[in-house]
């Protein structure tokens, strides 16, 4: 089992070496450093102004800079293939094209929910007692959610560009209902560190919870469709 396992880890290692690069060309590293940029920016804005952050507001602040580092690698994934004109060699090998794709899009996860936790730390040092893994650990659901939801849009649309003017809508449109669901399940964009008044405790952790759960199956769905998008090789060729 060792053996097999130290057979493996050089490709292994290969291959995410060579995934990083097709992730963090272009465009992503432009997105990493505004969304980090804005999140140090306006924490040290606060600070020198004497305001205090508290997680909720904090897990606002952070959200942006989540849903800005799944963006560009999901939406754009497939056009960086079809623009290099790797797609064709993707699908002329079959089921490769679902291990590809989905090892990427794990890899965006991992980096993005990585970047995030270093920021959550940050957050630590300026502010004490901030919770920093229950932090990380609630904004994962939301990054898995919208990185499902642009991976499945970037499959439908078959241009980055068109993908990426509906979930800016699509989010927007979120955003301004988010406070008539404020208390609801539903909201995509439910702080769990910001309770609704009057609500009770146990009744509040099954909202987050319950929501929660709908944005991690949310998320699956996304990435399946996506998938299942993908076996209509015609449309993309």
């Amino acid at each position: 089992m060792i053996r097999r396992l130290l057979q493996t880890a050089p490709l292994v290692t290969a291959l995410v070496r060579y995934n990083l690069k097709i992730i963090f060309v272009q465009r992503f590293l432009f997105f990493l450093a505004a969304a980090v940029g804005f999140f140090v920016l306006v924490v040290f804005v606060n600070r020198a102004a004497g305001k205090e952050l508290n997680p909720a507001s904090l897990y606002d602040l952070l959200l942006l800079p989540g849903i800005l580092l799944v963006f560009y690698p999901a939406v754009f994934g497939i056009q960086s293939d079809a623009d290099t004109q790797m797609l064709e060699v993707i699908f002329g090998i079959p089921d490769y094209r679902y291990k590809v794709w989905l090892f990427r899009l794990l890899l965006c996860y991992l980096i993005t929910e990585a970047v995030l936790f270093c920021l959550c730390c940050l957050c630590a040092v300026f502010y004490s007692g901030f919770p920093v893994f229950g932090m990380a650990f609630h904004l994962f659901f939301a990054v898995v959610f919208w990185g499902g939801a642009a991976f499945a849009c970037s499959t439908l649309m078959r241009n980055a560009y068109g993908a990426a003017v509906i979930l800016v809508l699509a989010g927007f449109l979120f955003w301004i209902f988010s406070g008539s669901f404020a208390a609801s399940q539903w909201n995509v964009f439910l702080d769990p560190f910001d309770a609704v008044s009057g609500a009770q405790e146990i009744t509040w952790h099954a909202t987050v919870r319950a929501n929660r759960i709908m944005l991690a199956a949310a998320g699956l769905i996304g990435i399946v469709w996506g998938v299942r998008n993908l076996t209509k090789r015609e449309k993309f060729l």
